[in-house]
């Protein structure tokens, strides 16, 4: 093989790699965001998609990530269908604000009380799921009566000291493939609080729900994700 081969196939897998991470600012901090493996960047490209992105992330979109099919239906002008994705935001009105360890810990507490009580108020649902692990489309009638957008918290399910994440299982709407139709949906959404550089993070894995498997897959995700973001951007 010969010398320009070689460098060839050292150099593009290197550059690829390169291409996946995202260099955003926060008040003037540069953050690095790392795509999850085997997911491409997509926002940024149509506006309707990054409305779309942001209705189930937070209210300043960073960065969005999804699959290879995903990407290749926005680059075409249709709808990504987004059964798996990633999302990266801040809420405009803490983006200034410096976090240190004692204002994070009043924030984690503060999320705690605020689910703890959301907790109990579907705790026979969350049971339910727990124990047969199946559809809750049709088990619960408590989350059949949820209007779009309405969610069942599924509590916390990771804590260190740079974040804090927590799950819930939402009724949605999304575009159909024809990016016209509305499809009434349920997912599942893990959302990790993370500190990096100081600057409060919105870090959300979703999925499309069927059963209790997806649950563990976006939890297990985000916290893949959170580490490996908190990694690119470490001294």
């Amino acid at each position: 093989m010969c010398w320009v081969s070689i460098v060839s196939l050292l150099v593009v897998p290197w550059t690829a790699a390169v291409a996946e991470v995202a260099v955003v600012e926060v008040a003037g901090i540069a953050i690095r965001i790392p795509a999850p493996d085997g997911f491409f960047r997509y926002d940024g490209k149509r506006p309707e998609n990054d409305i779309m992105t942001k209705q189930t992330g937070s209210d300043h979109l960073l960065a969005a990530f999804s699959s290879e099919d995903d990407l290749a239906a926005v680059l075409s002008g249709r709808f990504p269908r987004l059964q798996r994705h990633f999302v990266a935001g801040t809420d405009p009105n803490l983006e200034t604000v410096t976090f240190d360890p004692e204002l994070f810990g009043l924030l984690k507490q503060h999320l705690r009380s605020e689910y703890a009580g959301s907790l109990e108020k579907y705790r026979e649902t969350i049971t339910e799921i727990e124990k047969r692990g199946s559809s809750i489309v049709t088990l619960s009638p408590k989350f059949a009566g949820l209007k779009i957008g309405d969610l069942i918290p599924l509590g916390a399910f990771d804590e260190t000291k740079d974040s804090i994440c927590f799950s819930m299982l939402v009724r949605t709407e999304v575009a159909s493939s024809n990016g016209k139709d509305k499809v009434n949906t349920v997912a599942v959404s893990a959302v990790s609080m993370t500190i990096v550089r100081e600057r409060l993070l919105a870090l959300t894995c979703g999925a499309m729900y069927r059963d209790k498997a997806d649950i563990e897959w976006a939890r297990h995700s985000l916290q893949r994700w959170r580490d490996r973001i908190l990694t690119a951007n470490s001294p």
